[in-house]
């Protein structure tokens, strides 16, 4: 967090930077608490744009753990096995602690870029989610396998002064 702090600061003005380090957080977090995965992974990319007078950051994290349904199967055992599904419930904010609290994380990730004009891509398995916010999701199913769960944010900001 404090490298990404650093790095993107030159490049990302308040309310933007501390999104970007929200963001980073919470998927850091889901990765740590779900995967099962002791290895995940957070890459960051920006793009300069200045015949338009934005700056695009695309933020990528995934690990090779569980997947999504892998870890909420026990806890809503009602999905069956469709993997699309199962990001559904993610999305929406279930979380597969057993004390019930959290599950936010995707949602406030969600949020966030529904605010500075982006998309969230979620994938497990052979499904995934483009979500432009909250309630405006794009599902896809049969995609090639991959294990665990990926993640892909991207936002624009306005160019620093």
């Amino acid at each position: 967090m404090e490298r990404a702090e650093a790095i993107f600061s030159r490049w990302l003005q308040l309310p933007n930077l501390t999104s970007l380090l929200n963001i980073i957080s919470e998927l850091c977090s889901n990765i740590y608490q779900h995967s099962g995965d002791p290895r995940g992974f957070v890459m960051i990319q920006r793009y300069q744009h200045y015949s338009l007078n934005q700056v695009e950051v695309i933020l990528a994290a995934g690990d090779l753990g569980m997947g999504i349904r892998g870890s909420l199967a026990a806890k809503h055992p009602e999905l069956g096995n469709a993997p699309l599904d199962y990001i559904q419930v993610a999305m929406a904010g279930s979380s597969s602690r057993e004390s019930g609290r959290g599950g936010l994380g995707l949602r406030v990730v969600e949020e966030t870029v529904g605010k500075e004009g982006g998309y969230v891509w979620l994938r497990s398995e052979t499904a995934a989610i483009r979500s432009y916010g909250p309630n405006r999701h794009y599902p896809f199913t049969d995609l090639a396998a991959m294990p665990g769960t990926q993640v892909v944010v991207k936002f624009d900001a306005p160019l620093p002064d």
